[in-house]
């Protein structure tokens, strides 16, 4: 305030004129907000309902609110979104979903946006879990490659470790070798229209019942299931003849006609790449990743990536807290 005062009165007025401008910028930001959210209509984020939806006033910070007169609750455009509940500006929002399109680490995303890096980890893994929500819906069909890839299992972060579990520094080799339990298997499906799925299923090697776990939802009657020789692909697709039609692609000719599993090892060395960017991903958050995986492979451009988690980010039912975030199991599957 005191340098202020010292300031002529032009320099004042371009003051002036820079705050106003930036809230006009906020105010701007905030509008496209809600009109990409309600492009199809005004809904109730609470029960779903798109009819008796009135307009109820302000919220503190001069908001438009909203009130359904079919479950009676009140809402505003922010609601069950990743912005829910926080007090920082769009426009900071927006600059930190730009620093996760170019895929930065916590510590720089905190130091350009100016926030702890504590916030900076929330509001990763709010973005994420609202892609991983938006992810849920997607289907595969046609040509579908499927393999599995393998991860160390991390307990980066976790107070409690299992008992008989020392702390280990990242890179210490496994105390067994080959697969075990050691190791968590992560199932991953793509079809020809680049459609995926990667998903957490076991420690050690995968058996057919959490392939139906993780498959059954996902793939549409008359698919063309391509993996290897892998016996338990073989079981998973006579439980499914009728449905789905099994192609088993020879290891050593790698091509059967038409048939391959070329674009799912391609994307198992994208998976293993992206991942180690950030230095050691615990298990607890691995999922999480593996959903950020999905928004960035096989697409290009600053514009496009941006749109690919910005578009969860707003579309998605997002109501979750920091508890529920931080409190979920250090082993996502049944040890």
């Amino acid at each position: 305030m005191d340098q202020i005062k010292k300031l002529s009165e032009n320099e004042r007025k371009k003051i002036v004129s820079m705050l106003m401008s930036s809230h006009d910028t906020e105010a701007n930001t905030s509008l496209s907000f809600t009109e990409e959210r309600f492009s199809n209509g005004f809904f109730c984020p609470h029960c779903g309902c798109v009819e008796n939806i009135v307009k109820f006033g302000k919220s503190p910070n001069g908001e438009q609110r909203f009130k359904c007169k079919n479950c009676g609750k009140t809402f505003i455009a922010k609601t069950n979104t990743i912005f829910c509940g926080s007090h920082k500006s769009f426009d900071l929002w927006m600059k930190f979903l730009e620093c996760m399109v170019d895929q930065f680490s916590i510590r720089k995303t905190a130091v350009i946006c100016d926030i702890n890096t504590h916030t900076a980890f929330v509001w990763r893994h709010k973005v994420l879990d609202a892609i991983a929500s938006y992810n849920e819906s997607k289907k595969l069909k046609g040509v579908i490659e499927a393999d599995e890839t393998f991860f160390r299992v991390s307990y980066k972060g976790s107070r409690n470790l299992p008992e008989g579990r020392k702390a280990k520094k990242r890179g210490t080799p496994a105390e067994q070798n080959g697969l075990s339990k050691e190791q968590v298997c992560v199932e991953c499906a793509i079809d020809r229209n680049g459609n995926k799925v990667s998903e957490i299923v076991s420690l050690g090697p995968a058996d057919t019942k959490t392939l139906h776990e993780v498959l059954d939802d996902k793939i549409i009657r008359g698919a063309i299931f391509c993996t290897d020789g892998f016996r338990t692909y073989g079981l998973y697709a006579e439980d499914n003849f009728g449905y789905i039609k099994h192609v088993v692609v020879n290891e050593e000719k790698r091509k059967n006609g038409i048939y391959h599993i070329n674009h799912v090892n391609a994307y198992h060395s994208f998976i293993k790449l992206f991942v180690g960017k950030f230095r050691g991903v615990s298990t607890k958050y691995l999922q999480n990743y593996l959903e950020w995986c999905n928004t960035a492979y096989g697409v290009s451009g600053e514009s496009v990536k941006k749109l690919n988690i910005v578009k969860p980010a707003v579309g998605s039912s997002f109501a979750k807290k920091w508890e529920e975030i931080g409190d979920r199991p250090s082993l996502p599957v049944a040890a």
